[in-house]
């Protein structure tokens, strides 16, 4: 399987719910925007701001490049941080509530070539730190 495709299904079936689920609840989430994490950070934190958003989460044009290069086992680094008061809103209370909603997804794929199904196991690394982002580790396996 393509690894376009294995990653097209990842964003898919795991990120894409999650960040709906964050904008629901008022959060500023962006895949693949800006150059790079300065940027990217920058850019969100000034839009977060303005729109009077919680927070935000994001992964940028460098972390998109290396998807499709993903193998087994490789990781997505998101960034998260909140615009607002400590006491409002941390940027620890963003952290969790991104990892609160990856953990709610159930990856599945169908590879329409060889009509295998395959199942992702997914791992949610965060050290509960502001100044870590949260990796998302997957690996494909087929389904019995």
């Amino acid at each position: 399987m393509p690894n376009e495709q294995i990653w097209k299904n990842v964003k898919d079936s795991l990120i894409t719910p999650a960040f709906k689920e964050l904008r629901k609840r008022g959060y500023l989430c962006r895949m693949n925007f800006a150059c790079c994490n300065t940027c990217a950070s920058a850019d969100l934190d000034e839009k977060a701001k303005e729109k009077k958003n919680p927070a935000f989460i994001y992964w940028h044009h460098q972390e998109e490049a290396r998807q499709t290069e993903w193998d087994a086992g490789s990781t997505l680094s998101l960034g998260f941080a909140s615009a607002l008061e400590e006491d409002e809103l941390s940027t620890l209370d963003v952290g969790k509530a991104l990892c609160e909603e990856l953990m709610k997804a159930n990856i599945r794929y169908r590879d329409q070539r060889s009509d295998r199904l395959f199942d992702f196991e997914a791992a949610i690394d965060w050290n509960w730190s502001e100044g870590q982002k949260v990796q998302v580790r997957w690996n494909p396996k087929r389904s019995s």
